[in-house]
């Protein structure tokens, strides 16, 4: 079962309201909170019943359907244009006595399953949602909770909180100081910002004027379309000898009243420790920018701001900075007042213009510490607790259940048990590197990382280095172009979100990684117990030479067997897929009466009659089937079914048995199966699916560029 992130977008709703409620989520908390703070631990109850009504509660600002819709996926939102794509949320109300106070009385789980190829009539157990933690006395927590807020994040007494939070996670956090600061380091570069009273800046360099290994700060912002500062050939000798931090942008400059605050003397900021009009220099730092920041003492992200003018204090009211609350008329106890907030109320609050940026992605993920300045307050992110203005002293985390997974969610890696993961593992699972769980971790971060931005695009494949990196201290396990060795063949089973043009003047990544397109993908996980691999890897190598432009052409190989087979495009594409949507194109193929579905890499993948293809599946998998009449005269086991999942590839011309990835492939009917290559066997007693394997005798090897 996966529980997984929606995508959170910003919406009309101040955080910090007397909450709107749609009937419908009015009637399920009066008729059923009063058992659950009374009698019962659970209590399931109902919610909109059609897509349209869903809808109108959103139109009409519902506090709840509000963030229950900005919280999923715009792919899932896009498959619900009518009723027959929709199927009704899952409610229950619950309460959990044994949990500590802070964490309040009452849940409210709001679920929903996604379809991951609706056209197969298939879905996999990916189950979605949203908590809702509703906190009771919100009367007086409220009146108090405002009066304390100053009217500025640029407060004194906000930024001693601040320092509270650093202060408290440098001493007392062993998971941040284990994933954080591994060696003594120094980068080659850092701003000496002087101390309190002090005007000028200047550029230090390491060793030359820095002894030892002095704690700095670095900070994340969103850079302008004309740099007024930049570190070049022509200025590092008047930046080495000072210059006036009145002249530096504004986002600067409050970075270093932090980093004053902090009692840190320097500051780590890209702009002006990376000479950037030197290819060579931008080749050498951009490869250590990963130990950059995961040593520092702390990250600053400028949340709020487009540009670096655009600096970290931000004016607020006191209301901006608390909770919703809702009054809610109980038959027997009369009307209670309850705090409410959801589990994307921290992820609402650091949306902004840095979210999607491919760089500080990795920025973000890397530092042990992150202090997010926000519209509204400021955001502590660590990797054992998040924190706010409004939740100082603990994580506003209202459920133990992980529908969704934060970017710093690490927790695999000092876990002795991720190897078993959730069933008994098979053999070959048990010599694999890296472990179910951590594997994971990295899909997800994968899938989310994709969908960032990049000045240039080229940057894709290295501005994931330093998470890889953190990965492969931890595993053991190598890193391949994006991919794992010990996990090659899951790794070469990704898919595009929606296709773009194939990068044609820059080759930044083999054909075969994630990295090689410029669209959004979705790795796809491990499915124990329920996959068998229908390839084996022989070998696996890649090379990453500088090019004259300064980026880093990763080129690679990977020398495997398994069963290929060419096929004739009997009847080509008959729809286009819809921007946004991950769904499947259906082909007929010459020979081959089963349904055949194919998602290109890009858009410059066609698939007309008479074409030929180059098929290699890569493994079968067991996904339910959504059980309608003609699926269960033709599946006797209606609730689970197999697929087979597979590369569509391209021919190099000359090259021998050289290929291309171009395309993956989906196939749903076992009863053709040796087209493929493949032979399928019944399920064996207590088995509830056949067992897919590749037919040796017409297996062959082929190599992947």
């Amino acid at each position: 079962m996966e529980m997984t992130r929606g995508s959170i977008e910003p919406h009309p709703h101040p955080e910090s309201t007397s909450a709107i409620l749609c009937s419908t989520c009015r009637n399920a908390l009066e008729s059923g909170l009063e058992d659950v703070l009374e009698e019962s631990f659970y209590h399931k109850c109902a919610h909109h019943e059609t897509i349209t009504a869903f809808k109108g509660a959103v139109a009409q600002d519902c506090f709840i359907c509000t963030k229950l819709w900005f919280s999923i996926r715009k792919e899932v939102l896009a498959k619900w244009n009518n009723e027959t794509d929709w199927m009704p949320f899952k409610c229950l109300l619950q309460r959990r006595p044994w949990a500590a106070e802070r964490y309040g009385a009452v849940y409210w789980h709001i679920v929903y399953m996604e379809f991951d190829f609706p056209q197969l009539d298939l879905w996999d157990l990916n189950y979605r949602g949203n908590v809702f933690c509703l906190f009771k006395n919100a009367d007086e927590k409220r009146s108090s909770a405002e009066e304390s807020y100053e009217s500025s994040t640029a407060s004194a007494s906000v930024h001693e909180l601040a320092c509270t939070w650093y202060n408290v996670c440098r001493k007392s956090h062993k998971t941040c100081n284990k994933l954080g600061p591994g060696k003594e380091y120094t980068p080659t570069r850092l701003i000496d910002i002087g101390s309190e009273g002090d005007d000028t800046w200047k550029l230090c360099l390491h060793p030359d004027d820095i002894q030892g290994f002095p704690d700095y700060l670095t900070l994340s912002y969103r850079w302008a379309k004309d740099p007024a500062v930049l570190l070049l050939s022509s200025t590092i000798d008047a930046f080495r000898q000072g210059a006036p931090i009145a002249n530096l942008p504004k986002t600067f400059r409050d970075a270093m009243t932090i980093a004053r605050n902090f009692s840190i003397r320097y500051l780590w900021i890209d702009s002006l420790c990376i000479i950037q009009n030197s290819a060579e220099d931008w080749a050498r730092e951009s490869v250590l920018m990963h130990d950059v920041y995961a040593n520092s003492a702390c990250n600053i992200a400028a949340s709020a701001s487009e540009s670096p003018e655009g600096g970290l204090f931000r004016n607020r009211k006191a209301e901006e900075v608390g909770l919703g609350y809702i009054n809610v008329d109980l038959p027997n106890l009369g009307t209670k007042s309850f705090e409410i907030w959801d589990q994307f109320y921290i992820d609402r609050l650091t949306y902004g213009p840095l979210t999607h940026r491919g760089w500080v992605f990795q920025e973000r993920v890397l530092a042990p510490r992150v202090l997010h300045f926000s519209p509204t307050q400021i955001v502590w992110e660590c990797f054992e607790m998040n924190k706010c203005e409004s939740f100082p002293n603990w994580s506003p985390h209202p459920t133990e259940v992980d529908y969704s997974r934060g970017l710093k969610t690490l927790y695999e890696f000092f876990n002795s048990e991720s190897k078993s993961y959730h069933w008994p593992p098979k053999k070959r699972d048990e010599e694999k590197t890296m472990s179910v769980g951590v594997y994971d971790q990295w899909t997800h971060l994968v899938k989310t990382y994709s969908r960032c931005a990049f000045t240039h695009p080229e940057d894709r494949l290295i501005a994931m280095a330093g998470i890889a990196n953190m990965f492969k201290r931890h595993t053991g396990d190598e890193y391949l172009a994006g991919l794992w060795r010990s996990r090659l063949v899951e790794g070469l089973n990704w898919i595009v979100v929606n296709p773009l043009a194939r990068p044609r003047e820059r080759l930044c990544a083999p054909s075969w990684s994630w990295a090689a397109v410029d669209s959004a993908v979705l790795p796809q996980k491990v499915n124990l117990p329920r996959d068998n691999d229908l390839i084996e890897i022989i070998s696996a190598m890649v090379e990453d030479p500088v090019t004259p432009a300064g980026w880093r052409q990763v080129r690679g190989s990977i020398k495997l067997q398994g069963c290929m087979t060419e096929a004739t495009i009997l009847e080509g594409c008959t729809q286009m897929r819809l921007k946004d949507d991950a769904s499947a194109t259906p082909i007929k193929l010459l020979g081959f009466p089963s349904r055949f579905f194919v998602l290109p890499d890009t858009t410059d993948v066609t698939f007309t009659a008479g074409e030929r293809l180059h098929l290699i599946p890569l493994r079968s998998t067991l996904r339910r089937a959504t059980g309608d009449n003609e699926k269960e005269a033709s599946n006797p086991y209606n609730t689970m079914t197999v697929i087979v999942e597979g590369m569509v590839l391209e021919h190099v011309t000359g090259e021998g048995d050289i290929y291309r990835r171009t395309a993956r492939f989906v196939v749903d009917d076992l009863n053709h199966v040796n087209f493929l290559g493949l032979r399928a066997f019944p399920p064996w007693e207590g088995a509830t699916a056949y067992n897919v394997v590749m037919d040796e005798a017409r297996a062959s090897v082929i190599t992947l560029v």
